[in-house]
């Protein structure tokens, strides 16, 4: 079994500290597709909803280095979901919410979605949260 890039949405972005961020599907994506949206987000005590139907990989690293992220100040953190896609599926929305920032200028929350299609056999996801 192999997985093979289908493509990746644009980055999205957003400057609100407690606002929502809609990474659209890639170009080319069909039902049985993996698609994995990861959203990055520089906030202190703050939270990402996950939404409906997607799962949430464990993969949730947090930097407390101001200069891992343009050499501002507070937290960083990531977060990765995954889901086979469904014919009609739309664009997940990520919601951040809670905590503070010191960010006073460009994005406090970015995230981006990616496809890929087994090119042969089936797939299984297994996601090491110690990476």
């Amino acid at each position: 079994m192999s997985l093979s890039l289908v493509a990746s949405g644009a980055w999205v972005g957003s400057a609100s500290t407690s606002g929502t961020i809609t990474p659209a599907l890639p170009a080319g994506w069909a039902a049985g597709d993996l698609i994995v949206a990861v959203v990055h987000y520089k906030q202190t005590a703050a939270s990402i909803s996950i939404p409906a139907g997607w799962t949430d990989s464990g993969f949730a690293p947090a930097s407390a280095n101001a200069a891992a992220y343009a050499a501002g100040a507070g937290n960083t953190r990531t977060t990765m979901v995954y889901r086979t896609a469904l014919a009609g599926d739309t664009a997940p929305v990520f919601t951040l919410t809670g905590g503070s920032t010191t960010n006073t200028t460009g994005n406090v929350m970015i995230g981006q979605t990616s496809a890929f299609r087994a090119t042969s056999g089936s797939y299984r996801v297994a996601c090491d949260p110690l990476i």
